[in-house]
């Protein structure tokens, strides 16, 4: 009887504590489904390469210009969105919770400027040309040095910075920039580049005969800001319309990448030339200030 009973319970255990497994696993999955609906991550505009995501909470503009610069996604460094196009169509159709709750945007006045429309800027630097102020816009009542979004039109308004508002839109740009020119006379192949990153990464380069790709280097790269040119020219075959990829990488993957091909004339390969050009062409010297 006793062994009877063992058959029964035992099967039954073992059901039982799998369906536990399985509760506990669904209420973590529940849990990790409403902290990434809680926080979800950036939104990527196709038409600049960035990343967007707007942030909830009353905060001043100082405070959320802070919190925005001191935020990272996928190693890129954040700042307050700028607006210098018609990036407000992105916005409006991403984050409409931040036309109807006036967020803030990464515009200002710096103290001492003309009113109500004189010197404002972008946290970034770049050119104050494209506006979208909001009829009657920017009017400075009572001491308004920073900018927000108005309205479900996307339109700007001018508020006191030491205000507090219901929340920000952060901009995330890219953290490299890498750019590959190819061209092939004469029996050379002249590759230029332009390199520039904010955190340190991984350099690598491949080259793509047919189907076959051959890595050609890859090295250590520190932070490079400003940009860095060079230019190499070097002998290298006829292989017929080859290649090239060339990358940097950090510990989350890619981070930016360039893919040229070029047309190196008609195939004339001898036995062992592929392998050999792992060698045949250098490593550019880049020289990093």
């Amino acid at each position: 009887m006793d062994k009877i009973c063992k058959r029964m319970i035992l099967p039954k255990l073992f059901v039982m504590g799998f369906a536990l497994i399985l509760v506990i696993l669904a209420l973590q999955f529940v849990r990790v489904f409403e902290a990434e609906a809680a926080d979800p991550d950036p939104i990527y505009n196709s038409a600049n390469g960035h990343y967007y995501k707007a942030i909830s909470g009353a905060i001043n503009w100082f405070i959320a210009k802070d919190a925005a610069e001191s935020s990272t996604f996928r190693d890129s460094k954040g700042h307050l969105a700028t607006i210098t196009s018609q990036e407000e169509e992105f916005i409006k159709s991403n984050f409409p919770q931040a036309l109807s709750g006036k967020y803030w945007l990464g515009g200002f006045q710096p103290p001492g400027s003309s009113e109500p429309d004189g010197d404002w800027q972008w946290v970034t630097g770049e050119s104050f040309t494209y506006t979208n102020w909001a009829p009657g816009e920017p009017n400075n009542q009572g001491g308004e040095d920073g900018l927000q979004l108005k309205n479900t039109a996307g339109q700007w308004n001018d508020v006191a910075r030491v205000n507090a508002q219901s929340g920000y839109v952060v901009e995330y740009e890219p953290s490299c920039t890498l750019n590959l020119g190819l061209s092939h006379e004469s029996g050379s192949l002249t590759m230029t580049l332009e390199m520039a990153t904010t955190v340190p990464t991984k350099w690598s380069t491949w080259l793509f005969v047919g189907a076959v790709p051959i890595r050609l280097w890859s090295a250590p790269i520190p932070i490079i800001d400003p940009p860095i040119s060079s230019e190499t020219t070097s002998p290298f075959p006829s292989l017929g319309i080859v290649g090239f990829l060339t990358m940097l990488t950090t510990s989350d993957g890619i981070a930016c990448f360039d893919f040229g091909i070029v047309d190196t004339g008609s195939l004339s390969l001898s036995e062992g030339t592929v392998g050999d050009l792992r060698d045949l062409f250098p490593k550019p010297n880049l020289t990093i200030p």
